[in-house]
């Protein structure tokens, strides 16, 4: 699952991001009870910031979007036990309620594609 998070109205980007890396500290406790494989936080860098210059003709940096995040599970299965979950799906919403702005953003539910891992020497034949 990957969702394209926005900050609540009024929180700079410098404090969203500072409330979410202590956010994931939820992740690490799905994770722990194998509710969950990987969780990665994407930080959306502001304009101006040195990497956001424009890369060989593609678009600006979308400044909309404050962060991606993207949560892995074994299987649907898996992911629907941890929503289920009410110790971990209560805390994580009453926190994300303090920065998260859920109405401005969008989740998306996917499988992976692995184009190809040079690195392993692998690639994945789907």
């Amino acid at each position: 699952m990957m969702s394209c998070l926005r900050r609540l109205s009024g929180l700079s980007r410098g404090a969203f991001s500072a409330h979410w890396r202590s956010h994931g500290r939820l992740g690490k406790a799905a994770h722990a009870r194998g509710l969950m494989q990987g969780y990665v936080q994407s930080h959306a860098l502001s304009p101006g910031e040195p990497g956001t210059e424009e890369l060989c003709g593609l678009p600006p940096v979308a400044t909309w979007w404050d962060g991606m995040v993207t949560a892995s599970f074994a299987d649907v299965v898996t992911a629907n036990r941890l929503f289920a979950d009410a110790e971990i799906r209560d805390a994580a919403m009453a926190d994300e309620r303090r920065f998260i702005d859920h109405a401005r953003g969008a989740a998306i539910l996917m499988t992976p594609r692995l184009i190809g891992d040079h690195s392993a020497g692998r690639t994945n034949p789907r």
